[in-house]
């Protein structure tokens, strides 16, 4: 069989088929601002598809998994504390993330 395995379309062909993937790279998400809070939840502002992770800090996911709506509403666990959270989507040809800091004061 030929082909390539590069981003972008790609065709591979045998003697007896052709077949062709969009290899595209994800696109670009944009997590937000980081936010001051003063009560739980905080409301993400993300753009893009993608998911949330939590990086770092403890915090919580209001509405649930499956963590893919860009207006998620989180809370910060403890007072006078951070969390790190990603919003990013991942295929075959790369990954694209944002991360956003929510400070609890």
């Amino acid at each position: 069989a030929t082909g390539s395995p590069d981003c972008g379309a790609a065709t591979w062909t045998s003697n007896c088929i052709t077949v062709t993937i969009d290899l595209t790279p994800p696109t670009s998400v944009d997590a937000g601002e980081d936010q001051y809070i003063c009560a739980n939840p905080a409301t993400m502002a993300a753009t893009g598809t993608g998911a949330w992770t939590i990086l770092n800090g403890t915090g919580s996911f209001v509405l649930g998994a499956p963590y893919d709506n860009p207006a998620e509403q989180i809370n910060v666990t403890n007072l006078n504390s951070s969390v790190t959270f990603r919003w990013g989507q991942t295929n075959g040809c790369g990954t694209s993330y944002d991360d956003v800091v929510i400070i609890r004061q």
